[in-house]
């Protein structure tokens, strides 16, 4: 009987930790973590830089761009940047791996993300902005709009 309650209860907390909502400071991290990703994207496209499982449009002049990844390894990425900029020291710290997903602005300041986090406590994001302003956070399904002063965008 001892040992039928201590399964129980094990199980309780193993399905409870693996279906559990990410913490506030995880979305954060993750957000933070995307916000560099993108970045050093439009520097290596900006640089001539191919990445690969990367597609991209950018409007230099109006802003906009469209991107589409698949499977981007994220210390790869920085990598490539930091040696064309001669800086391979300075890898940010990402709570991910890869990331697939799109991403996309429009010249009216409008953005909007939607992405896949592979091996990070934050498995799917989806963000948008409107007029500058964030109208949509949302982790694993959750909303965290809560956040939505949180970071300095």
């Amino acid at each position: 009987m001892k040992k039928a309650v201590i399964s129980v209860v094990l199980c309780v907390f193993l399905v409870s930790s693996i279906f559990a909502a990410p913490s506030d400071e995880e979305v954060l991290a993750s957000m933070e973590g995307v916000f560099g990703v993108f970045g050093a994207m439009v520097m290596a496209t900006i640089m001539q830089q191919t990445i690969p499982g990367v597609e991209m449009a950018l409007d230099i002049e109006t802003g906009s761009s469209d991107m589409q990844m698949n499977n981007v390894d994220v210390a790869n990425l920085f990598s490539s940047v930091g040696q064309v900029l001669d800086d391979t020291d300075d890898m940010p710290d990402i709570p991910f791996r890869e990331i697939s997903g799109v991403y996309s602005t429009t010249a009216e300041g409008d953005m909007m993300m939607d992405v896949s986090l592979t091996g990070g406590p934050v498995q799917v994001l989806q963000i948008e902005f409107k007029s500058g302003d964030m109208d949509k956070l949302i982790a694993d399904g959750k909303s965290y709009m809560h956040l939505k002063n949180a970071m300095d965008y």
